[in-house]
């Protein structure tokens, strides 16, 4: 973490904070279909699908079978769609 900037480590902290908020029972995992039924509500469900369910719906038929994310996981998708989202 020495190399990080003040901006990357801030980052990192929210993003591990909004991880932990959605983690209710803080095992490390967050349950896929909440996290998109959320974010169906803040970006409504053309922009959930692009950025949250079509990566991971290997077979194109519109269900996910991943039931929970890694702290990992999540950051790969919040990291995706902010960068998409900046462009």
């Amino acid at each position: 973490m020495a190399n990080m900037s003040h901006d990357n480590l801030y980052s990192e902290t929210k993003l591990h904070q909004a991880f932990y908020f959605f983690d209710q029972d803080k095992n490390g995992r967050i349950s896929i279909k909440e996290l998109i039924t959320i974010f169906k509500g803040i970006l409504g469900e053309s922009k959930t699908n692009k950025y949250f369910i079509n990566p991971v719906d290997l077979n194109q038929d519109g269900e996910v079978y991943i039931t929970k994310i890694s702290y990992e996981e999540f950051k790969r998708l919040i990291t995706k769609f902010i960068l998409d989202s900046q462009m």
